[in-house]
């Protein structure tokens, strides 16, 4: 995440995609490559992403839910 405040997106999509590999469940990981992934414009990725941690939301993540609408 601090990379990601930092505008390194590079870096906090390795960071995310290591943490994904980690825990696979992980849904803030997934939601959180799949934002910075949206920032690079790599939109097809970041859909895939954001619907992998809407499918993994256990609380109802509105913010969720909104950053996967304006991917689309």
């Amino acid at each position: 995440t601090a990379y990601a405040l930092q505008q390194d997106l590079e870096r906090a999509d390795a960071d995310f995609s290591s943490a994904i590999l980690a825990d696979p469940n992980c849904t803030d990981a997934w939601k959180r490559r799949g934002q910075v992934r949206a920032a690079r414009n790599q939109d097809a990725e970041a859909l895939i992403d954001l619907s992998t941690a809407v499918g993994l939301d256990k609380v109802g993540d509105e913010e969720l839910l909104h950053q996967r609408g304006l991917v689309y």
